[in-house]
């Protein structure tokens, strides 16, 4: 029996040292695995800080963009309006209205309705004028067996907020 119980006990000996390695092998094997999970999660955050870092990056180019957009709308409307201050509008009794049409007050400095030498336009107020924002000033043109069909009009004005000498014109033709 003790031969017996010997190759028991070494039968017993042998299954455990193989268990014992194979839990070793496994604990090896967690043991990387962990470390590449880690490794990994690491990567996984550094890759989400780095999206949300371009994200940011990302929406504040396009807030600038949106921005520079919304001056660029503003620079092209001011320049509109500096081109097309006045708007000339004939009523039904034949008086035309010089509308201000800028957001500022302006100082209508002269009126020339003149062709070869006469003066077709007359102002119903001395000039020169201020003109609120909307504001127009009236004058009458035409109507004269002598009359051209058609005369061209410019306005020399300035800004109330311009230097004295800072003077701009605006040209149209009246019918």
């Amino acid at each position: 029996m003790e031969v017996t119980n010997l190759i028991v006990q070494i039968g017993v000996l042998v299954g455990t040292l193989g268990a014992a390695a194979v839990a070793w092998w496994q604990a090896i094997i967690a043991a990387r695995a962990n470390r590449a999970a880690g490794s990994a999660q690491q990567k996984a955050e550094e890759a989400a800080s780095r999206a949300v870092s371009a994200a940011e990056r990302s929406a504040a180019a396009e807030e600038r963009a949106a921005t520079a957009a919304e001056e660029q709308a503003a620079i092209e409307r001011a320049r509109e309006d500096r081109r097309q201050p006045f708007e000339a509008q004939k009523d039904r009794r034949g008086v035309w209205h010089l509308w201000n049409r800028l957001d500022v007050i302006v100082i209508v400095i002269e009126l020339d309705g003149s062709e070869d030498g006469h003066q077709y336009v007359q102002p119903h107020r001395d000039i020169p004028d201020q003109l609120r924002p909307g504001q127009a000033l009236t004058f009458s043109f035409g109507g004269g067996m002598t009359d051209p069909p058609s005369v061209g009009l410019t306005v020399t004005y300035r800004l109330t907020s311009a230097g004295e000498h800072d003077r701009d014109s605006w040209h149209t033709t009246l019918i």
